[in-house]
């Protein structure tokens, strides 16, 4: 990338491997039969004692508009070469490195690139040059840990390198030379029960808030079946109080209260439950609708029932679905402290992870007296995941 070394100096021959008695068979993997200890390919069936599966992934720079025509591809010898002619040329001005996307092949690969184009232009135009590093990772290296991340972040502002946490790039502008980033400027939270919107969604709701976007909320149920001593006319009326109080607090700038059945929201009918979506959607006019991730996060048959009418609401109005979502380690470790159901998932199917502040949503949370008083599950939840949220799309609008 830097120029300093030449593709036949960064290649070698397959053959090499041959000699040292690896055999290699370059074909599709059909099916692999653990009982029998077979792997059947396109091209004949290999037997095997232990098996090792490293399953790459496939390079789509084409599914980030603009990319072709105004990005060079890192990750391939073409692209590192025309980059490196680009660099080679380049007089000055405001260099970006863009992680479109997660999750991504080498962790380290992006903020390498960095390093070397700040060595290279620190000898040619570094005083009149700008590097930033775009991503929607919270720190660099996720996979590393906060620690090594935080510390990698230092080394970046020491060189001088801008790092730009929790930024997703929807496209690029060929004609501008522009990254054009994802801005939301409205959203639409719909969820099952009142404190859905606070316990669950409330630190990505005042993320969004503070970066200027304006959100509102749709909840179905009172939230009455909970169990507090009181009757369950007095505890939904009280739960609708806590709703509009927390919602204030989270910045929303409106909230729909509806009457269904605390526990049984999955007897209604999924397409009634997506009508209320489309109605408030008019009305509010979001870019995107914000769910409990598929499974409920916690298993809540309401959760998913919410979340399912979401995306059925958004499917006919070609809505964006974005859905909160926790780590997997984070949900096993709740399920086996607690004896609870959540439902987690691996980093490479979440999109992005948002840096958060919880001050707000622990405001929020305050507001719901009735069920924060003595919830463990919550606390403990918000430990593990620190001053990070994840989210990931469940539909994408059309371009």
């Amino acid at each position: 990338m830097t120029g300093t070394r030449r593709p036949g100096q960064v290649s070698a021959q397959r053959a090499r491997l041959r000699r040292a008695g690896i055999e290699i068979l370059q074909a599709q993997a059909r099916e692999i039969d653990l009982t029998h200890r077979r792997v059947k390919t396109s091209e004949t069936e290999i037997g095997f004692d232990r098996l090792v599966i490293a399953l790459g992934a496939e390079l789509a720079p084409g599914a980030l508009p603009g990319f072709p025509e105004a990005a060079h591809n890192l990750y391939t010898l073409d692209g590192a070469t025309a980059a490196a002619d680009a660099l080679r040329r380049f007089e000055g001005g405001r260099v970006a490195v863009a992680i479109s996307s997660l999750p991504y092949k080498c962790p380290a690969a992006p903020y390498e690139a960095a390093f070397l184009t700040e060595a290279l232009l620190r000898r040619q135009v570094r005083d009149h040059t700008t590097i930033d590093i775009y991503t929607p990772e919270p720190f660099p290296m996720p996979t590393a840990g906060p620690v090594l991340g935080e510390a990698l972040a230092g080394i970046l502002a020491k060189r001088g390198i801008g790092f730009h946490r929790s930024q997703a790039v929807e496209r690029i502008d060929p004609q501008a030379r522009e990254l054009v980033l994802a801005r939301l400027a409205r959203m639409l939270a719909v969820c099952a029960h009142p404190d859905d919107e606070s316990f669950g969604l409330g630190a990505v709701l005042a993320a969004m808030a503070d970066a200027g976007s304006a959100s509102s909320v749709l909840c179905f149920t009172h939230g009455e079946a909970s169990a507090l001593g009181m009757t369950t006319a007095d505890l939904g009326r009280a739960r609708a109080d806590e709703l509009a109080a927390a919602a204030d607090v989270l910045g929303a700038t409106g909230t729909e209260l509806l009457d269904y059945p605390d526990g049984r929201l999955a007897d209604v009918p999924l397409a009634q439950l997506a009508r209320h979506v489309r109605q408030q959607a008019q009305l509010a006019g979001p870019d995107a609708l914000l769910v409990f991730d598929e499974g409920g996060i916690t298993g809540h048959p309401d959760h998913r029932q919410a979340t399912a009418a979401a995306l059925a609401a958004a499917g006919h109005a070609d809505l964006t679905v974005l859905a909160w979502t926790i780590i997997r380690n984070v949900a096993e470790t709740l399920n086996a402290e607690f004896g609870t159901t959540f439902v987690g998932r691996v980093p490479g199917e979440i999109n992005f992870s948002l840096a958060v502040d919880r001050a707000t949503q622990l405001k929020a949370i305050a507001c719901h007296a009735s069920q924060s008083a003595h919830n463990p599950v919550l606390r403990r939840r918000l430990e593990l995941l620190g001053d990070t949220e994840h989210l990931r799309y469940l539909r994408k609008a059309q371009p």
